[in-house]
């Protein structure tokens, strides 16, 4: 596929997924339960819709920026390598702007930088107990000889 054909592909999804958007910025409001669900469903549809949005949103973002460098001249090869990326990968991703090569490369460095951040966010969350300072207070004493 040209440039021109995946800067028209391009605007043409860019319009879908505006069209698929406003579905998402009418937040439903807290009293209209013409579905018979409670409060958490409310609130679980809520984070549903603010999900899609967001996922939506941030995919328009990289359309516009392919969009914008393909009207700057970009000639649609990698942006790291200056390999030319693809064909499936543009079609799977039409605004890849580079190739999977280095895709795979960021996001191996990516995970090296951060080993523990799974642990270190989990551990954030689990409270100490309150009179000793300690986790997991279920275990206090069991262990002293």
């Amino acid at each position: 596929m040209n440039i021109s054909e995946r800067r028209e592909k391009l605007i043409a999804k860019r319009a879908t997924l505006l069209v698929e958007i406003e579905k998402y910025q009418k937040a439903r409001e807290p009293g209209d339960r013409s579905d018979g669900g409670d409060v958490a469903d409310y609130n679980q549809s809520e984070r549903e819709r603010l999900s899609n949005f967001n996922r939506l949103s941030g995919e328009i973002c990289q359309i516009d920026t392919a969009i914008g460098l393909i009207d700057s001249g970009w000639n649609g090869n990698c942006l790291d390598c200056g390999e030319p990326i693809a064909e499936p990968r543009i079609r799977a991703i039409l605004h890849a702007r580079i190739c999977i090569s280095c895709k795979e490369k960021k996001d191996d460095e990516a995970a090296a930088s951060q080993p523990f951040k799974v642990v270190r966010e989990v551990a954030r969350r689990v409270p100490p107990n309150k009179t000793s300072g300690r986790y997991l207070p279920h275990y206090r004493g069991r262990f002293q000889s």
